[in-house]
């Protein structure tokens, strides 16, 4: 689990956004992947899709990448809890990455859990829970005419 920080500590990568502000949850700071798109984040909390809890709509190809950075020897621990989009696209979904690495560490998340369609990590349940081999991932969603909305807990 991260420290708790504060908003300012948070170093970005994406010179053309400034830092949005995050809103609180119940349960803790909330990120929307379209504002802190391009952004290392140094806290824990939740990703969320564009827009949520309202469902987001893509006309074309859209992709957002958001990295979490842990202190030096921890990990970083995602759980997708809710993914409910239109995509039916293997290709196209949720997914993480070590840093520096172009293996994701599992599998394209897309589809529905509500309908049961796509794939959830080799399976149509969730959550889907994944973890970093070092301190830092990269998640990226990425997404062609489809819409819908999903939350994942970063810790």
């Amino acid at each position: 689990m991260f420290p708790k920080m504060s908003l300012q500590s948070m170093s970005l990568t994406s010179a053309s956004k400034s830092a949005p502000v995050a809103s609180g949850g119940g349960g803790g700071t909330e990120y929307d992947i379209d504002a802190y798109d391009g952004q290392t984040i140094t806290e824990e909390g939740d990703l969320v899709s564009p827009g949520y809890p309202t469902p987001y709509s893509t006309s074309g190809d859209t992709s957002w990448s958001v990295t979490f950075e842990a202190p030096v020897g921890q990990t970083i621990q995602v759980t997708v809890t809710e993914f409910d989009t239109t995509n039916t696209w293997y290709q196209r979904g949720l997914t993480g990455y070590n840093v520096g690495s172009a293996t994701p560490i599992v599998n394209k998340i897309y589809g529905s859990a509500v309908s049961n369609t796509g794939t959830f990590s080799g399976g149509t349940t969730l959550p889907v829970v994944f973890s970093s081999s070092g301190n830092e991932m990269t998640i990226v969603f990425d997404d062609w005419g489809a819409s819908g909305t999903w939350k994942a807990e970063v810790a």
